[in-house]
């Protein structure tokens, strides 16, 4: 098997990770945003069909970049790298560092002042997805702002086209509906 770099690695293993994670690979670093309304992006635009789910995690240990190993560490600690990748700075990513990556995070309770849950979930109803992603475009956060490239343009083109094609069919569906009423109410 063979892999080429697109870019530039860094020169240490921690943003090495970072990197092969927010590209999909797996690690033990799991992906979030600190911006509210990208992660809400990504919950809207995975599974179309499906209900998704919004995650908000407080973590109460942050390390940077500068220490030496993640591996001394034995707790679930989130993770800041420097900026390394146009994407994941686009996407607003920081990461968490999971030791025993087979646990589920559980949820805990933040201390005082902030208190309160540390992890919270959002539903989101599969019929409000395409609103909400509808909103976000609106205000400039769609697909091609958060992957740059020709890849984030072409998926910006394609929910586009997607979503032009599904208007129009519902259009053709309401005016038959319509046609069919008024050819109903003629013969009575």
């Amino acid at each position: 098997m063979e892999a080429c770099a697109h870019q530039e690695l860094p020169g240490n293993d921690r943003e090495c990770l970072a990197i092969a994670q927010h590209y999909g690979l797996a690690t033990r670093l799991l992906d979030w945003r600190t911006n509210p309304l990208v992660a809400t992006f990504f919950a809207a635009s995975e599974l179309p069909g499906a209900a998704g789910a919004l995650f908000c995690y407080s973590a109460d240990l942050f390390v940077e970049h500068e220490i030496a190993s993640l591996d001394a560490i034995g707790r679930v600690v989130g993770y800041r790298p420097r900026a390394i990748d146009e994407r994941i700075n686009r996407q607003q990513g920081v990461f968490t560092f999971h030791p025993e990556p087979n646990l589920e995070l559980g949820a805990g309770q933040r201390e005082e002042p902030l208190g309160g849950p540390n992890l919270v979930k959002i539903q989101i109803p599969a019929e409000a997805k395409e609103s909400i992603l509808t909103v976000l475009s609106d205000d400039g956060l769609d697909a091609h702002t958060l992957f740059p490239g020709l890849d984030g343009l072409s998926r910006k083109i394609n929910h586009e086209t997607a979503q032009s094609l599904r208007r129009k069919a519902a259009g053709r569906l309401r005016s038959r509906a319509g046609g069919e009423d008024s050819a109903s109410e003629g013969a009575g």
